[in-house]
């Protein structure tokens, strides 16, 4: 993958952007029911009018335009060329269904592939191949029953969006291709795919879930596809009992509830945000062909998260929309597109898809097609299938993480650092480079069970590595999946007394949850995106009952500091863990190998192999790893302030067979306090670190000396206050300083000064000026799809709102030339 292209880092002042930590304000877990769910979830009408077939992800229009797009592109005419040889050779023999419902996802797609080449050559024996299938399905649909999982073409839910999307993009291309009768056509409708869409709404999670995404989102594609507006209506907004409650969701209640006000997918993890987009991508595109426009729509946050973090630090500042789903994966991502891994997860990167084209087709956000165009898959086009999502307009595009952004409602880019506070993520970059250091901290809820118990775990990465990475999703059938990924020593976090942070604690059920009178989350503390400094904060109290883990990161001109700090009234054993994607190098301290037994039978130690132990007096240690190929060399020096036990390890092997290095500080006690620097290549030459230790009650710091007389000091304070550190002043509860004396130190350089706990202001809603700008967007946007009413009607609503505004000139002036 193509690394991300660079700009000029823009000058920032080092402004203070730290928020108070409130007291806890418990969410709804995710285990609970539907009945809680009232009026607070606006309809969307269903259209009264369908128009003519194609209508579903192409029509006339958009085929016209990539039949001239194949004129004139050569490379894309030769590609086209090929597929269209391979399906004139299939077609005399098409794939037809049968009893057996294991390949009905394959036949739908060959389906679909005939369809899309007809409609591109005219070729009739194209169509007719897809229509056998299409009929074929008439005789075999009665014969199939409904699965446990509630798939009805499928063996589940998650199967049947998939084969719906494809069998109903075929039905849509041929409709009119005169190869099927209109006996023909009513028998494909009424009795494949009406059952198909039933089946779907009745999957067995009724809100928030991918699967009630999945089902949601094939039913509607099918309304949309028939023209049934039932379908269409029960997938938007859901069903609801006689008493008005919703009993299933929508799309709308979805998006309330499942987006949070920053973007993030409320599982969190990027690939179930993947699966997600998947889905929603047909919907949404099924909804714009008929009039429909979801990807403009607006929507309200649910009572149940008020659109904002656990701790309503955040507040609800305006509607959701859409495109915040898409800003936030490519915001979670490192300077190579690679992405912190987080909870059941897979994919580690970017991933290519169809749904980044139609994105850039609906917004024109030039992210989204350089993620199409150079993330993670086959480059220009993956499969033929994509020519329907993809526009012949789309640029090569751009991402660069240098400029500022606001993300959703209260996310934010700001000087290259990343904060989604619903989501509950943050990532520190020394920079917009692709190979610069960045810190990924996850202090979010435990959403469900796809989650793992990992509160205020770290990801390190690194001149195109991740060096310290978290742990790929094994599945939930695999001995590593509750072994090893659901268990806490499996991340760069603490785990006490050798038990997993709750909920997931001892159990041997991987899906375990928390519940509504005791949730699992952390709380920010401190986000700082200063010019040297750049600094995060969080706490838990709900990972380990009566004991507060308390974690502050300091990114200082790529040098990494982290304090960690352990607070219980009864003494425990602290196990702070690393685990490093590379070999161990020198070190200054001598390991013993463990004899006998394993380190300890409880999940996740039991995995560990090749123990080795050390111990310390409570004085510095210096640890080396190496890389492989370009990877940098990564300095881990540790820094108790007391006797401490060191456990190098190999962790459970990856899917790729490969073993992690594990580093573990063990030490036990009431109050504990890990301290921590990674210095990753030459950062700046450093020449020696030590701990401070002459400071006043409360504060850990950290002295990085780098040569010519000028060291820096890092200082973390348990609260925040004001304090005196080798003779400078700050108030605050982070501090990057240099000492005044008699060292030689140069007066004339600001420093960054104290991190405090002034919240920000809150972000101002849009004014009359935003939503008029915003109107005329979308009516040059319909005008780009050939809209023309759809674009007209978006000019006179900016006319009649916002009558005095100068995008009210503009659309004057777009209504005189239009018209």
């Amino acid at each position: 993958m193509k690394p991300f292209r660079t700009s000029l880092v823009i000058s920032f002042v080092a402004v203070v952007i730290v928020f108070a930590c409130l007291n806890a304000c418990p969410q709804l877990a995710s285990g609970q029911t539907a009945t809680i769910l009232f009026h607070q979830f606006p309809r969307t009408e269903p259209p009264e009018k369908f128009p003519p077939h194609p209508r579903l992800f192409l029509n006339q229009k958009e085929i016209g335009r990539l039949k001239a797009w194949l004129r004139r592109d050569r490379s894309l005419r030769n590609y086209l060329k090929a597929f269209t040889v391979q399906m004139l050779q299939a077609a005399g023999n098409p794939w037809l269904p049968d009893g057996n419902r294991n390949r009905t996802i394959r036949i739908a797609k060959q389906a679909n592939k005939f369809a899309l080449a007809y409609v591109l050559t005219g070729k009739t024996e194209l169509a007719k191949a897809a229509a056998a299938i299409l009929k074929a399905y008439v005789r075999v649909f009665p014969t199939y029953q409904v699965s446990r999982y509630k798939g009805k073409a499928t063996d589940s839910t998650l199967a049947e969006v998939q084969w719906a999307a494809y069998a109903c993009g075929a039905y849509d291309l041929i409709y009119d291709a005169g190869v099927l009768t209109d006996a023909d056509k009513t028998a494909i409708e009424q009795q494949v795919f009406r059952p198909s869409g039933e089946a779907l709404l009745a999957c067995n999670h009724a809100h928030r879930s991918n699967w009630r995404i999945a089902g949601t989102s094939g039913a509607g594609v099918i309304g949309f596809c028939i023209g049934d507006r039932d379908l269409i209506d029960r997938s938007l907004n859901g069903q609801r009992d006689g008493a008005g409650r919703l009993v299933r969701g929508g799309f709308v209640s979805q998006r309330g509830w499942s987006m949070l006000a920053d973007g993030i997918y409320y599982e969190r993890a990027v690939g179930y945000t993947h699966i997600s987009l998947l889905f929603y991508s047909w919907m949404l595109e099924a909804a714009r062909h008929s009039g429909v426009d979801l990807w403009h729509a607006e929507f309200g946050g649910s009572d149940l998260d008020l659109g904002c973090d656990v701790d309503r630090q955040f507040k609800r500042q305006g509607k959701k929309v859409f495109k915040s789903y898409f800003d936030a994966v490519c915001y979670r991502a490192f300077g190579d597109g690679s992405v912190a891994k987080v909870g059941n997860d897979g994919d580690g990167r970017l991933k290519r898809a169809h749904y980044w084209a139609a994105a850039w087709r609906a917004y024109r956000d030039p992210k989204y097609a350089w993620v199409f165009n150079h993330g993670l898959g086959d480059a220009p086009l993956g499969d033929p299938l994509e020519l329907m999502f993809v526009s012949p307009r789309m640029p090569s595009g751009k991402f660069d993480l240098s400029a500022d952004a606001k993300i959703g409602l209260p996310g934010r880019h700001i000087n290259d650092c990343t904060l989604l506070p619903n989501g509950g993520f943050a990532i520190l970059r020394d920079s917009a480079g692709p190979k610069a250091v960045a810190v990924a901290v996850t202090y979010g809820e435990y959403a469900n069970a796809h989650s793992h118990p990992d509160l205020l775990s770290i990801c390190l990465y690194a001149a195109g590595h991740v060096i310290a990475p978290d742990m790929k999703d094994y599945g939930s059938g695999h001995e590593g999946h509750l072994g090893w990924a659901k268990q806490t020593i499996a991340h760069n976090t603490v785990t006490i007394d050798e038990v997993s942070q709750y909920p997931q604690g001892a159990h041997k059920d991987v899906w375990v949850g928390d519940t509504e009178q005791r949730p699992a989350f952390g709380r920010l503390v401190l986000f700082h995106p200063g010019e040297r400094l750049k600094a995060f904060r969080g706490k838990t109290d709900t990972a380990y009952e009566g004991v507060t883990l308390d974690r502050t990161i300091a990114l200082v001109d790529s040098v990494v500091v982290d304090f960690f700090r352990c607070r219980s009234a009864d003494e425990h054993q602290y196990d702070l863990a690393l685990h490093v994607d590379g070999k161990p190098g020198k070190g200054d301290v001598t390991f013993t190998p463990l004899e006998g037994a394993g380190l300890s039978d409880k999940l996740g130690y039991r995995f560990l192999t090749k123990i080795h132990r050390a111990s310390t007096p409570g004085e510095r240690v210096r640890l080396t790893y190496l890389f492989p190929g370009s990877g940098p060399t990564m300095q881990v020096v540790l820094l108790p302030d007391a006797p401490a036990e060191l456990i190098a390890a190999k962790g459970y092997p990856n899917q790729a067979g490969h073993r992690r290095s594990v580093l573990i500080t063990r030490r036990s006690g009431t109050n504990v306090d890990f301290v921590t620097v990674m210095v990753i290549g030459g950062a700046g030459k450093v020449r020696n670190i030590k701990r401070l230790t002459d400071l006043p009650p409360g504060l850990l710091g950290v002295r990085i000396d780098r040569g010519r007389g000028r060291p820096d000091l890092v200082i973390s304070a348990e609260q925040s206050g004001t304090y005196t550190v080798a003779g400078r002043t700050f108030t605050g509860q982070v501090a990057l300083i240099r000492p005044d004396g008699k060292e030689d130190v140069r007066t004339d350089e600001p420093d960054d000064g104290a991190a405090t706990e002034i919240p920000s202001a809150p972000p101002r809603p849009p004014s009359d000026e935003d939503r008029a700008k915003g109107l005329v967007q979308l009516a040059k946007m319909y005008r780009d799809h050939d809209m023309t009413d759809e674009s007209i009607a978006k000019l006179q609503a900016c006319l009649e709102k916002y009558p005095d505004t100068e995008a009210a000139e503009e659309a004057r002036a777009l209504l005189r030339a239009w018209r």
